[in-house]
């Protein structure tokens, strides 16, 4: 009997481990999508550097917490594509200034008030100033992320200690139901104070 029971919970412990392993490979967090965002906004620089016959720059970030990312994906892109980047400043090379617009994480109510819609922006502004000092001002990248996710994945898909990963989470909408209850709760527990006091007086 014994040896039936373990072999049962052996068996839900292995579909609920598979159920949730499998749902975690579907399932992008904020993070992934982010960094996913900004290797495709690395490889569009790249492809409007070349545009411009920018070969070899300095490059500048404005500041943000998320920079960083931008700067791997960036640098990885431009060793790919033979193009030589330099974060201090050489003479007669051209300046690429990065800057981060918005890189932030949204929530809003979905039908189902189990779930909610996300999504995810990541827009960035580039300026390149050539040799000749002359300033161009690069086409705004602007990638946008869209779909729906349960409420009881917030604790994965915001696993992350940076805080553009995070976004505000509304609460459920109140049904009907409960917007006329609660005010007439309130207005029926003020009567009954009310009329306890009075009768206390009077007693």
């Amino acid at each position: 009997m014994k040896k039936i029971t373990a072999y049962i919970l052996l068996i839900i412990t292995t579909v609920i481990l598979s159920t949730f392993n499998s749902k975690s490979s579907e399932l992008l967090s904020n993070f992934d999508i982010l960094d996913s965002l900004s290797k495709k906004a690395a490889i569009e620089i790249i492809h409007r550097l070349e545009q411009n016959h920018a070969d070899s720059l300095i490059i500048e970030f404005a500041q943000h917490n998320g920079t960083w990312i931008i700067e791997q994906h960036l640098l990885k892109a431009g060793k790919i594509s033979g193009k030589l980047f330099f974060t201090h400043h050489q003479n007669k090379l051209s300046l690429l200034t990065v800057n981060i617009k918005e890189m932030n994480v949204g929530y809003s109510l979905h039908k189902n008030d189990d779930s909610l819609s996300r999504k995810i922006n990541l827009v960035i502004a580039n300026t390149l100033e050539k040799q000749n000092g002359i300033l161009y001002g690069l086409p705004e990248i602007n990638l946008v992320w869209k779909d729906d996710i349960s409420r009881d994945d917030l604790l994965f898909v915001e696993n992350s200690p940076y805080p553009f990963t995070k976004g505000k989470i509304p609460e459920p909408e109140r049904t009907f139901f409960e917007k006329i209850a609660e005010p007439v709760i309130f207005i029926s527990t003020a009567i009954v104070t009310i009329a306890l006091l009075f009768s206390v007086r009077s007693g």
